[in-house]
């Protein structure tokens, strides 16, 4: 997902003070904010707040060979609201990118086959995103070569046993 995408990106360019706890404050932030995005809410298969009765199946074709051109295309598409409505199921192996981009509306069957995410376009998420991810790779073309130099110096420290058992030996 981007949000976890960019958390990743602005705690990396925190430094590596922010691994002064083993990451755990990091991790309580990151699903504290993918709470906010509804997609992330795992809802049991046989509750899901859908109606069954409207699920239409999608199968992917085969994977484009073309992925910069589809990703415009998908990206465009999106933003004019050029998708396809209705409820949509895709199962768990076809819930690429360049699947699932082309609908409104879908239902995602995870893995275990127990569980469905639901995912459903939305523009404002989505351009509040992009201006997200503009601005953080502005600061991460700025900022990232202090930052590596950083994280250089801490390697030692954070790669050390006593680190390790600080954090680990509870």
């Amino acid at each position: 997902m981007a949000f976890t995408t960019l958390k990743g990106i602005e705690d990396y360019l925190d430094g590596p003070e922010a691994l002064r706890d083993g990451g755990i404050e990091a991790m309580a932030s990151i699903r504290a904010g993918r709470a906010q995005y509804a997609e992330t809410i795992k809802h049991d298969a046989a509750t899901a707040p859908v109606p069954s009765n409207e699920l239409h199946t999608e199968r992917a074709g085969g994977e484009p060979s073309l992925m910069r051109v589809i990703l415009v295309k998908r990206a465009v598409d999106q933003w004019l609201g050029r998708t396809r409505g209705g409820l949509i199921n895709i199962p768990r192996e076809d819930a690429h990118w360049w699947h699932i981009s082309q609908f409104d509306h879908v239902v995602v069957t995870d893995a275990s086959q127990s569980g469905v995410r639901i995912r459903q376009r939305n523009k404002a998420t989505a351009r509040a995103l992009v201006i997200r991810t503009v601005k953080l790779l502005r600061r991460f073309q700025k900022e990232a070569p202090a930052v590596s130099t950083k994280y250089r110096a801490a390697m030692p420290e954070l790669t050390s046993r006593e680190n390790w058992a600080r954090l680990y030996e509870k």
